[in-house]
């Protein structure tokens, strides 16, 4: 159960600099305000909090076998969105590095790259957020912080509504930014 707590940990860290790194990038796409530091801080933050919640999730549940306990109840949505979300970011994290290079470089992009770059960054944006709004009540879970299924079902709602409200503001940024639209 360490691994499991230290995952935990390591993904409601990586959540928070998410919401900084997200929030930051948002904003600059709407306002051309950008400060590559920042951005990049956050960016590296983020994806350091991410690859030790990866590495400590893959150890704990292959090499621990604590996938099983009997605290977590079998939801198989939940599960096959967790898991097919989590895949899809790996799949994507090069294209979303490569979609905003060009922002410190100042290199204009191609219609076509425009266009590769807006699709990959929507679908990006949208595995990120569904997987934080399915695992986000996970990691209080872990921590034995919520003691009720009513406490769970709330934390699930609003973990829901934010990034669902997170998705569409990015996604509408990134729309913005890259079709002009």
């Amino acid at each position: 159960m360490i691994l499991k707590k230290l995952s935990a940990a390591a993904a409601l860290l990586g959540i928070l600099a998410l919401a900084g790194h997200m929030g930051t990038m948002t904003f600059s796409l709407f306002t051309g305000w950008y400060v590559l530091d920042l951005c990049k801080g956050l960016a590296h933050l983020t994806l350091l909090c991410i690859l030790i919640h990866g590495f400590l999730s893959v150890c704990s549940v292959f090499f621990c076998h604590e996938g099983a306990s009997l605290t977590y109840k079998r939801e198989n949505r939940r599960w096959i969105l967790q898991r097919a979300s989590a895949i899809l970011i790996v799949l994507l994290i090069h294209l979303h590095t490569k979609a905003y290079s060009h922002m410190a470089t100042g290199v204009p992009l191609s219609p076509g790259q425009s266009v590769l770059f807006c699709l990959s960054e929507v679908c990006y944006i949208a595995s990120v957020t569904i997987h934080v709004g399915t695992s986000f009540s996970r990691a209080f879970v872990t921590w034995g912080w919520v003691a009720s299924g009513r406490t769970l079902r709330r934390l699930d709602a609003g973990a829901g509504i934010v990034c669902g409200a997170a998705g569409i503001c990015g996604a509408a940024a990134v729309i913005r930014f890259f079709l002009g639209v």
